[in-house]
């Protein structure tokens, strides 16, 4: 296998969402290594916290995100500034890029591959988080849901954004899965299947590296995490139903994911992670 730069025929934009200074200049650096030899129309950087310093990188526009839905209203808000009358392929990250999820040299080859050969058709280009059992009558919004997106780094065609209507969301669709307020029984509502009510009130409260107790304090934390959760859920689910294409380059690239497998065994042997 050799890992060679794989240039595609058309340009795309790049959306990336910083929240800390050190891992946001990680995230640069990690998305121009990725992006070399790869034609790029515009690369925008919607800092979400108010207090970052711009950072200084040649070939990129800031601009500062509301913070409304974290990651998810930040790329709006890039989309917002490239322009409505744009149809490119557009590739969406955030800064965990520069920390948790640094994706190793076979991710980034593998991520490369499929986006220099998604064609013209409706496709995303995504690292799958979850995977669901056919018999497991998870739903969200009243649509199935079989597996589901990680979006710290995706890639959306342009025709997939058409099906999307432009939009990675609908507000009142998120609100209408998620309650908050103080009691973990009826955080969430029931337009998430119980199955998947309950995977999430786990991950929320218990699972999650952040994870905390749901209290007064922490209410509304949690309330924004659990928005962006269904954000990132109900995506996956509308393009599945939407008939979009979804791909994911480890699993289409089995060497790339071996190697990257063995490539986190050891980083975990030697950090002790």
């Amino acid at each position: 296998m050799k890992f060679r730069r794989q240039p595609t025929a058309r340009p795309l934009d790049v959306i990336l969402i910083g929240y800390t200074a050190p891992q946001t200049e990680r995230a640069l650096s990690i998305c121009d290594q990725i992006l070399t030899g790869i034609p790029v129309a515009s690369r925008i950087l919607v800092l979400n916290n108010s207090r970052q310093p711009e950072p200084t990188r040649h070939g990129w526009t800031t601009l500062r995100g509301s913070n409304e839905l974290g990651e998810f209203s930040a790329w709006h808000e890039g989309l917002a500034l490239r322009g409505s009358g744009e149809r490119r392929d557009v590739l969406f990250a955030n800064d965990t890029l520069g920390k948790q999820r640094r994706p190793s040299i076979f991710r980034r080859w593998a991520l490369r591959r499929e986006m220099a050969d998604v064609g013209d058709g409706a496709v995303l280009v995504n690292f799958t988080g979850q995977r669901v059992a056919p018999n497991a009558a998870m739903h969200i919004g009243g649509l199935p849901l079989h597996r589901w997106m990680s979006s710290y780094c995706f890639l959306v065609t342009a025709a997939a954004l058409d099906l999307l209507g432009g939009k990675l969301y609908d507000p009142d669709e998120i609100a209408s899965c998620v309650h908050g307020g103080p009691h973990e029984r009826t955080f969430f509502t029931d337009r998430v299947s119980p199955a998947l009510r309950a995977h999430l009130t786990w991950w929320l409260f218990q699972g999650w590296h952040r994870s905390e107790a749901l209290t007064p304090e922490s209410q509304e934390r949690l309330a924004l995490k659990a928005r962006c959760i269904c954000a990132e859920l109900l995506l996956s689910a509308r393009c599945q139903s939407l008939g979009a294409e979804s791909r994911d380059p480890l699993e289409r690239h089995p060497v790339a994911r071996f190697l990257d497998r063995a490539n986190s065994v050891r980083w975990a042997l030697l950090t002790g992670a």
